[in-house]
């Protein structure tokens, strides 16, 4: 027991030693918004189909005071895609009460789950949508209509799009 004691107090004196090094960096004196800015070019700068979620994972990581300000900044978790399926909830959570897009495509090993998913995402968050878009091959499309036709209201929806077997209809056109 003591020896764990000591080798926790040593990973805290080390952890105290990475901020104190870490303090003495320039980007350490840029401000929040200009260091957020940079955070949502990281991670927005990829195509929304294609981004992965842990793109802003990897910003939490860097530094204590990164994931600090990161995971405080709803807008850097805004745009949930479901192909992610186990991001997809923790990023409607920590994108608190901003608007969302919500994105989601075929090429994901877990289509099974995404109607169920796309159900509870659109019953928990479906006044904060305002862009969503959906991909499906034949085979999906009737579990993804029948999540969709739960009776939702959208009060903030300003784009919608469907794929399917390489058709699609935009709102607004």
């Amino acid at each position: 027991r003591e020896l764990e004691d000591l080798v926790g107090v040593k990973k805290r004196e080390i952890a105290l030693e990475k901020q104190v090094l870490n303090s003495t960096q320039p980007i350490a004196h840029l401000p929040d918004d200009i260091l957020l800015l940079v955070f949502s070019y990281h991670i927005k700068d990829t195509p929304l189909g294609s981004r992965s979620p842990l793109l802003g994972v990897i910003l939490t990581h860097i530094c204590s005071y990164w994931r600090h300000l990161a995971i405080r900044s709803p807008t850097l978790w805004n745009e949930v895609n479901l192909n992610w399926p186990a991001w997809a909830k923790i990023l409607a959570t920590r994108s608190l009460s901003a608007p969302l897009t919500v994105s989601s495509g075929v090429d994901s090993c877990h289509t099974r789950a995404r109607p169920g998913l796309i159900k509870c995402l659109l019953r928990r968050c479906y006044s904060r949508i305002i862009s969503l878009y959906l991909q499906s091959d034949g085979d999906e499309s009737l579990d993804l209509s029948r999540a969709l036709k739960s009776p939702v209201h959208f009060p903030s929806l300003h784009e919608l799009t469907f794929l399917c077997d390489g058709d699609y209809v935009r709102f607004p056109s």
